[in-house]
């Protein structure tokens, strides 16, 4: 009689504990289905830079520039400005504030031109110098002690962009990370 007791509760038990909770293979496929437009994926984002990379390195050819500060600084300065434009667009569009709206859109746009003008010169400045940093730190391909070529590793492709959204998934309870999943850059939070 004790033992059927004790059977029975276990039963119970494990009937009422493994039918309540959902398997991690239903929330991963859960998880998936709902993420699945906005996931990034790092794979396509290589198999667009590297052939933009390679024809640049065939075909491009780069005149000298004297003030490499100034060109990176100016182009910087120009994101600056523009985020402030934005906001002050904002603010009058939703009545909050007086403005010519007008020729702040004007100066908008030509700051975002001046920018994507410099924007190809400015990520090969900074390739460049993170180039010369890792040759003056003796950060070469590993094969480079066989070969001697003083070919960089990593290989370096920099780009200037908005870098993509993380969702880090966790319990209610505890701090802790269950998953993490790299989402589109250009989804609105």
């Amino acid at each position: 009689m004790k033992i059927r007791l004790i059977a029975t509760a276990s039963l119970l038990s494990l009937c009422l504990l493994s039918g309540s909770c959902a398997s991690t293979q239903d929330f991963d496929a859960h998880l998936s289905s709902i993420v699945k437009p906005y996931r990034f994926s790092i794979v396509k984002w290589e198999s667009r830079a590297i052939p933009h990379e390679a024809n640049q390195w065939i075909f491009g050819s780069y005149e000298k520039i004297d003030d490499e500060v100034h060109v990176v600084t100016e182009y910087f300065s120009a994101i600056e400005r523009i985020k402030t434009l934005e906001s002050e667009i904002e603010a009058i569009s939703a009545g909050n504030e007086q403005g010519d709206l007008a020729s702040l859109e004007a100066e908008l746009n030509m700051l975002q031109e001046q920018k994507m003008a410099l924007k190809d010169t400015v990520e090969r400045i900074i390739e460049k110098q993170i180039k010369e940093t890792l040759a003056q730190q003796g950060i070469f391909n590993p094969m480079d002690r066989y070969i001697r070529l003083g070919i960089n590793f990593p290989p370096l492709n920099f780009k200037l962009e908005e870098p993509p959204h993380l969702l880090v998934i966790s319990p209610r309870d505890r701090i802790e990370s269950i998953r993490e999943i790299i989402l589109l850059p250009s989804m609105s939070l």
